[in-house]
C-alpha cells in the first residue's frame, strides 16, 4: 500500500491558487489462485483558482475556478468464495475472477462567485460540470446456468456458494480444478459493464439577514437547474476454464443493454432561521420538479416518468442551561423513480423525526437523539451487484420503518505533566420492520435469495444489512508533541436476507469488533510523522455475501507516514 500527496498554494495581491496531487495504490490483500494483482492505483489531481475584489470596493466579490481529474484501475470483483474456503483462507479468490477489472475516469469543472453587497445581501451562484466514463470487465455467472426451479447439477453461482456440497462441479469450474466441456452451463460469462454519467447545471442562492424586534432572521432562496443522464452498453464474453485458467470461447454475443435515461430537474427552495433569545427556529420549503426520459436502444423504445414534490422541513434547538440543550427535527424525504421506472413503480417518500438533548461543558461534550424514520415507498434500484435483474430495473417495498438511538460524546481529561486523555464514543442502536407482506424477486429483499429461489417478505420482517448495533471507542494520549490514539469498533450481526426471530445459518453476518492503532509525533511545525495498524488484531470475517459468495474485510495493514509543510 502507497500514498503520496502533495499540496501547494499560494497568494498574490487579489489572485491566489492551489494545486492538489494525489496518487495511491495497493497490490491487493486478495489471493488470486493462479496469481496475479488483487489490488489498484488511483490518481487525483485537483486545481483551484480564486480572484478577490478590492478590500475597499463597493461590493466585495470572489470568484473561483476549480477543476478536478481523477483515473483509477482495479483489480477488484464481487465474486466470493464458499463459507468453507473462507475459514480455510479468507483471502482467497477463485480463477473465475482473474480477469476482472475496473477502469475509469472522472472530470469535473465548477465555477462559483459569491458577493456582498454590504447590506446584509449575500449571492452565490454556480456553474457546474462533471463526466465520469467507467468500464468493469467482471464476472457475472455462467452464460446459462439457470433452469428455474429444477437446477439439477446446476444452479445460480449464489446458490451454488451457498450450497457447494450439492453442486461440486461448479465449485471446482470456479476454482479452475476442472475444465468446462464447452457447453453455456459451464461457460463463465464475464461482462463487460460499460457506462457513461454526465450531469450539469446551474444553482443561485441569495441569503438575507434582518432583525425584527427580538427575532434575528437570515433567509435563504435558491434556485437551480440540473441535468443528468447515464449510458449504459453492456456486453457479454464466454470464457472456458481450461488447464486452470480462463479461454474465449470465441462466441460473437449481443449486447444485454443498450440505453439512455436522462433527466431534467428544477428545484427551488426557500428557508428561515430564525433566533429568539435561547430558541432557534429552522423552517424550510423545497419544491423539485423532475423530467425523465429513457431511451432502449436495443428495442427501439422510449419511455418518460415526470414527478413533482413539495418537501417542508422544521427543527428546532432550545438552550434549556448554559449546559444542556434540546432538539427536535421532522422533514420529509423523496427519492424518486428513474427515467425507466415502470408505471408501478412509484418514487420513495419518507417522513423522518428526531428528538434529543445535548450536553456541553468545558470539558466533555454529549448527544443522546433518537430518530424515527417512516417510508411510505421503500424503493429499491437493481445495480451491478445485484443478480436477477436488469441494472437500471427499480422495485417498490412497500412501507416501512426505522427506528432507533444515538449517543455520541466527547470528553478530555487533564492529566498529570501536561498530558491529556482524550476519549470519544459513538454509539447508534437501530431497529427496522417492513409493514407489509409481499412477494419480492428483487435480490436485496427476497427471503429465499441463497435458494436461488422468489420468496416473500412478511410484515414485521427486519430489513437486511442493518445491524442493530453500532459502536465506536476511541482513547488516546496526548503531549505537546505526539499523540497515541486507540479506536476499538463493533459491528452487531446483521440479516442477509429479510426475516425476524432467530438467525439461520448462511443467512446472516456475525458480530465483529476491530482495533486501531495511530501513533503521531510532531518534529516542530513542519515535519509530521504518523504510524498506523488498522485491524490490529488481524479480525478476518465475513461482510458480504452477495451478489457471489463470502467475501472478507481488510486484513491488518500496517502504514508509515510522513508530511512536510513548506
Amino acid at each position: 500500500y502507497q500514498k503520496y500527496r502533495v499540496v501547494y498554494g499560494e497568494s498574490v495581491g487579489q489572485w491566489g491558487y492551489v494545486f492538489d496531487a494525489l496518487r495511491y495504490s495497493s497490490d491487493g490483500f486478495k489471493e488470486l489462485d493462479s496469481g496475479g494483482d488483487t489490488g489498484f492505483v488511483r490518481n487525483d489531481l485537483n486545481g483551484k483558482i480564486r480572484w478577490q475584489s478590492d478590500a475597499d470596493a463597493a461590493i466585495e466579490q470572489e470568484l473561483q475556478l476549480k477543476l478536478g481529474y481523477a483515473d483509477e484501475e482495479s483489480n477488484e470483483t464481487y465474486l466470493g468464495i464458499s463459507d468453507a474456503d473462507f475459514y480455510a483462507n479468507p483471502e482467497r479468490r477463485y480463477i473465475a475472477s482473474e480477469l476482472d477489472k475496473f477502469e475509469s475516469e472522472h472530470v469535473q469543472a465548477h465555477l462559483i462567485h459569491f458577493a456582498d453587497f454590504g447590506n446584509s445581501w449575500t449571492l452565490t451562484s454556480k456553474l457546474y460540470h462533471n463526466q465520469y466514463d467507467r468500464t468493469w470487465f467482471k464476472f457475472d455467472g455462467f452464460i446459462d446456468n439457470d433452469e428455474g426451479d429444477n437446477y439439477g447439477d446446476y444452479a445460480p453461482v449464489s446458490t451454488v456458494l451457498a450450497s457447494p456440497e450439492n453442486y461440486g462441479r461448479v465449485l471446482s469450474l470456479l476454482r479452475g480444478e476442472v475444465d468446462s466441456n464447452g457447453s453455456d452451463l459451464e461457460t463463465i460469462d464475464v461482462a463487460d459493464f460499460d457506462r457513461s454519467y454526465g450531469s450539469s447545471g446551474a444553482e443561485f442562492r441569495a441569503k438575507y439577514t434582518f432583525d425584527s424586534g427580538e427575532f434575528d432572521h437570515q433567509i435563504e432562496a435558491g434556485l437551480r437547474y440540473h441535468y443528468d443522464y447515464v449510458e449504459r452498453d453492456h456486453l457479454s464474453y464466454g470464457y472456458l476454464v481450461q488447464s486452470g485458467g480462463l479461454v474465449s470461447d470465441g462466441v460473437d454475443r449481443s449486447q444485454s443493454t443498450l440505453n439512455k435515461d436522462e433527466t431534467d430537474a428544477v428545484a427551488v427552495f426557500f428557508s428561515d432561521s430564525i433566533e429568539y433569545q435561547d430558541l432557534k427556529v429552522d423552517l424550510g420549503l423545497r419544491y423539485e420538479y423532475i423530467e425523465g426520459v429513457s431511451n432502449n436502444k436495443l428495442t427501439n423504445t422510449s419511455s418518460n416518468n415526470d414527478q413533482a414534490v413539495l418537501l417542508p422541513g422544521l427543527g428546532v434547538y432550545y438552550q434549556m442551561t448554559d449546559e444542556i440543550g434540546f432538539l427536535a427535527g421532522v422533514n420529509k424525504g423523496f427519492s424518486p423513480a428513474s427515467p425507466g421506472a415502470g408505471d408501478d413503480v412509484d418514487p420513495e417518500e419518507s417522513i423522518s423525526y428526531e428528538y434529543g438533548l445535548r450536553y456541553q461543558s468545558d470539558n466533555l461534550q454529549a448527544d443522546v437523539i433518537a430518530f424515527f424514520s417512516d417510508y411510505d415507498n421503500l424503493l429499491g434500484r437493481c445495480r451491478v451487484s445485484d443478480t436477477g435483474c436488469t441494472v437500471g430495473d427499480e422495485f417498490n417495498g412497500g412501507k416501512i420503518e426505522i427506528g432507533g438511538v444515538e449517543v455520541t460524546g466527547a470528553y478530555t481529561a487533564d492529566l498529570p505533566r501536561g498530558l491529556l486523555l482524550p476519549i470519544n464514543l459513538v454509539y447508534t442502536f437501530t431497529e427496522s420492520a417492513f409493514q407489509e407482506t409481499f412477494v419480492s424477486s428483487f435480490s436485496q429483499w427476497n427471503p429465499d435469495y441463497f435458494d436461488g429461489e422468489q420468496g416473500t417478505v412478511v410484515k414485521g420482517d427486519e430489513l437486511p444489512y442493518l445491524p442493530e448495533h453500532q459502536a465506536r471507542l476511541q482513547v488516546g494520549l496526548a503531549a505537546l508533541s505526539w499523540r497515541v490514539d486507540a479506536a476499538i469498533k463493533y459491528t452487531g450481526k446483521m440479516r442477509e436476507v429479510p426475516d425476524r426471530g432467530s438467525y439461520e445459518e448462511g443467512e446472516y453476518l456475525d458480530d465483529y469488533t476491530t482495533l486501531d492503532l495511530t501513533f503521531t509525533h510532531d518534529f516542530g511545525d513542519d515535519l509530521t510523522l504518523k504510524f498506523i495498524v488498522e485491524n490490529a488484531t488481524d479480525e478476518r470475517v465475513i461482510v458480504s455475501r452477495r451478489p457471489f459468495g463470502a467475501r472478507p474485510n481488510l486484513s491488518r495493514l500496517m502504514k508509515v507516514g510522513a508530511s512536510y509543510n513548506f
